[in-house]
């Protein structure tokens, strides 16, 4: 019996290189990021308060942006240097600030803010980043923010 083989195996392991700078050490011009002496756009990852990768320039994948105090301040993906994907904030104690949805860089789909003590502040649904749809928002003792609360279309308030 013969045993089939495989032919050659090529593995490639894509790394960016981890620089010591911080995105306080980048230039940005035209929307590209740089090393400050240098004309081509960055490649790699940076570490600091705000964490994260670069391709060409661009931020890219996941990244984490902390508070002075070391805690998490939001998180969420980058795609082509746009925000993309499910995208959350968080307070300095850690209670959940806000959680929603870009595509390319627009706020689409449902949206929800909450107060540090954890009662909804407003929630609702984003169009092509513009508010679309039932909004409800809440004053701190929970009874409704009728300023914040109705139908919009297209971002305006067109209905109590």
């Amino acid at each position: 019996m013969r045993i089939a083989r495989p032919s050659a195996f090529i593995f490639f392991i894509l790394t960016l290189p981890v620089h010591g700078q911080t995105l306080d050490d980048l230039i940005k011009r035209e929307g590209i990021y740089y090393e400050e002496s240098s004309n081509v756009p960055f490649s790699g990852v940076i570490k600091g308060r705000d964490r994260g990768a670069f391709t060409n320039g661009f931020k890219e994948g996941l990244w984490l942006y902390h508070h002075e105090n070391g805690s998490l301040s939001h998180k969420g993906h980058y795609k082509n240097g746009k925000r993309d994907g499910v995208w959350e904030g968080y307070y300095a104690n850690g209670q959940l600030f806000y959680k929603g949805e870009f595509r390319e860089g627009v706020k689409v789909g449902k949206w929800e803010s909450y107060y540090d003590n954890r009662k909804t502040f407003y929630k609702g649904e984003y169009r092509d980043g513009k508010e679309e749809g039932i909004w409800v928002g809440f004053n701190p003792d929970g009874s409704v923010w009728e300023y914040r609360t109705g139908m919009f279309k297209n971002g305006v308030k067109v209905k109590k």
